[in-house]
């Protein structure tokens, strides 16, 4: 159907069969050349969206190292649709049970590949010779086009397909000059964020972090920030020792070509290639980021920082204890007030009119260390949270929690169990003074509590 919805048969010299791709700049129909043989994938692109495609066309006829990017035999525009023909890709199965014009047919993209894995958990993961003959000319096609100033923005799985078995780059609509303001466009979760393109990022580096990570993982590259790698569901059990090293230094590599420190990232994605698909594994391990680095400096620093106040505190907290004993002195000199010394036998004996003063006169400042205390812990949290909150930017960036307040939860938790434990102490001794007041003095001499 075109934009106005209504059903097209044709276009150009092209007889359209039935729809097998949508994009979000036009659709992909199975089509037939007049006079030709075979079939070819043809891309019919929106009005809206025609002069970019146009352009885009341009940029690629232009180039003179195509050999990893998807042939385009034929442009042309009808009114105000324009088109595009580029050379079928290979059936998903080989051989296929279904003919291209059958709906079951499916083209073999690096994405049908991956969800063809992840139906079949039996079978074994991609291996570490099979990862690197289809990522390796996607690199070098993405090198091809960083080499002429163009910028492909839309690297995914879903835009690398199979041609006669070696995997191309295919899908040039987003492609564009490399320039310092780059709009943020692609798909979600294989564009890259702002916060890589703001700081100079290449979004082709990312696009390719992302595709390379979804290859090695099967998941998909929401988690690619965490510090831990997640190996395909059910078969890390499955990897030698060999594929795990090698799972490992993929993830390393990747997270290098993302890292939020434009310094730490790979200056170029032939060193980002050449990295990944490195025999030497260490290389990778050796490398440490910035942020790591500062936070290996700022973990020695902060764990002596932190032994210094947890001793501090800890000190307080005697003395607080300590200073609260004064409530002892307070009552047994109220309580010897309780008395007076018989003339004639001299010993001590109640006055009868001898009333204790009340519980809260006698505790006076007992507890007021604690009150120091929790302010001082209040100072502490702030100070904490900063801290720590500063210095775990990128966690929150490179959506590494679940949940948009655990960092602010974790930041805090340290401090609030400080403040709590305070405020058990203090409940504790102010419990202990009450029940020495209520049953160490004699009977009767107690205030009136109604």
């Amino acid at each position: 159907m075109d934009e106005h919805g209504t059903r097209r048969e044709r276009i150009g010299r092209y007889a359209l069969l039935r729809k097998i791709g949508e994009g979000g700049f036009g659709s992909v129909h199975l089509a037939r050349r007049d006079g030709a043989e075979g079939f070819v994938a043809l891309k019919l692109i929106r009005s809206e969206n025609a002069e970019r495609e146009r352009r885009a066309v341009e940029k690629y006829a232009a180039l003179p190292d195509r050999e990893n990017i998807v042939e385009i035999l034929d442009y042309g525009v009808e009114g105000d649709t324009a088109y595009f023909a580029m050379p079928l890709a290979d059936a998903l199965e080989t051989p296929s049970a279904f003919p291209p014009t059958d709906f079951r047919w499916q083209e073999k993209s690096l994405w049908n590949l991956i969800e063809r894995r992840r139906e079949r958990p039996v079978a074994p993961w991609f291996s570490r010779e099979e990862i690197a003959e289809i990522i390796a000319p996607v690199f070098d096609a993405a090198i091809a086009l960083g080499g002429h100033g163009l910028l492909h923005r839309d690297i995914k799985p879903a835009n690398v397909l199979f041609f006669g078995g070696r995997a191309k780059l295919a899908d040039f609509s987003l492609l564009e000059r490399d320039r310092r303001s780059l709009s943020r466009l692609g798909t979600p979760l294989f564009a890259a964020p702002p916060w890589f393109l703001n700081s100079g990022g290449n979004p082709d580096a990312y696009g390719l972090a992302t595709t390379l990570y979804t290859l090695a993982t099967g998941n998909l590259p929401d988690a690619i920030g965490r510090a831990a790698f997640l190996f395909p569901e059910g078969a890390e059990e499955k990897f030698s020792e060999a594929e795990r090293e090698h799972r490992l230094h993929l993830h390393r590599c990747i997270l290098r070509a993302i890292a939020e420190n434009p310094a730490d990232r790979f200056v170029t994605l032939a060193d980002f290639k050449a990295a990944a698909l490195s025999d030497d594994f260490e290389s990778s391990r050796a490398f440490r980021t910035t942020a790591e680095k500062t936070a290996r400096r700022k973990f020695f620093r902060a764990g002596a920082l932190a032994s210094a106040v947890a001793a501090a505190l800890g000190a307080g907290a005697v003395l607080a204890a300590l200073y609260s004993l004064r409530f002892f002195l307070s009552y047994f000199s109220a309580r010897a007030a309780l008395y007076e010394t018989d003339s004639l036998t001299r010993e001590a004996v109640l006055r009868e009119d001898a009333v204790l003063p009340a519980f809260s006169r006698i505790l006076g400042t007992s507890l007021r260390g604690f009150s120091v205390l929790a302010f001082l812990l209040l100072f502490v949290a702030a100070y904490h949270y900063a801290y720590h909150f500063r210095g775990s930017r990128s966690i929150l960036l490179m959506r590494r929690l679940p949940q948009r307040f655990e960092l602010h939860r974790r930041c805090l938790a340290v401090p609030a169990l400080g403040l709590l434990l305070c405020l058990a102490a203090a409940l504790l001794l102010l419990g202990l003074y009450f029940l020495v007041y209520r049953f160490a003095t004699p009977a009767g001499c107690l205030p009136d509590f109604s």
